[in-house]
């Protein structure tokens, strides 16, 4: 199996067994890799993309010291979630009533 297809089948498993790790992979690989307008991952809510941007900050600080070069692609990937996934209509859930 090549490393693109492992990433690939490593995400798929990502979507349906850990969604708040899946949210922050599909925000990390595009930010660290410096791809613009990055679509919304449709069907989870509010809550689940909040628990990924608590993820990526905690990858971060543990990465700060080690490998500094990785942090800015990973704070990028936050504010991404953060400023534009969670500010769109289309695709967030709400939580029910």
């Amino acid at each position: 199996m090549s490393d693109k297809q492992r990433i690939v089948s490593g995400l798929l498993e990502l979507q349906r067994t850990d969604h708040d790790g899946y949210l922050a992979m599909a925000a990390i690989i595009p930010a660290m890799m410096g791809v613009e307008d990055i679509p919304v991952p449709e069907g989870h809510s509010r809550g689940a993309f909040k628990r990924a941007i608590r993820r990526i900050r905690a990858v971060q600080a543990g990465m700060e010291k080690d490998h500094p070069e990785c942090v800015p692609g990973l704070k990028k990937a936050a504010a991404l979630i953060r400023r534009e996934w969670l500010h769109r209509e289309d695709g967030v859930k709400e939580a029910a009533p």
